[in-house]
């Protein structure tokens, strides 16, 4: 299967500190999204408290930090699920951009 756009996994207590938990979770993360951090791109994590469907506590890291997981308020697609999710057998969920959410990001790349 091709590369996730975004990866859902439990919020894990990895490392002494917030910056060791921070940096094994980026070390993990960002070869599976393709990121790089030499070239500056690294792995963007934000909280879930109480995700429908999703569990609790969870971590959504993607490459952009604006990413959402469903279409935001105003858009054709409010509140629609932006991913595909996929569980992955070490508990991880990758998730892969659905047809209309990729067409917007082709579209928006294009008109920059």
């Amino acid at each position: 299967m091709s590369r996730p756009d975004a990866i859902l996994v439990k919020k894990s207590r990895v490392g002494h500190g917030l910056f060791e938990r921070v940096d094994h979770i980026c070390t993990w993360a960002e070869p599976i999204l393709g990121l790089d951090r030499r070239a500056g791109r690294t792995a963007q994590i934000r909280m879930l408290h109480e995700q429908a469907g999703k569990g609790r506590d969870m971590l959504f890291i993607t490459g952009d930090p604006e990413d959402l997981l469903s279409f935001p308020k105003g858009h054709p697609l409010e509140l629609r699920e932006r991913y595909r999710w996929v569980g992955q057998p070490d508990g991880s969920v990758f998730g892969y951009l659905v047809d209309e959410a990729q067409r917007v990001e082709s579209g928006e790349r294009g008109a920059e």
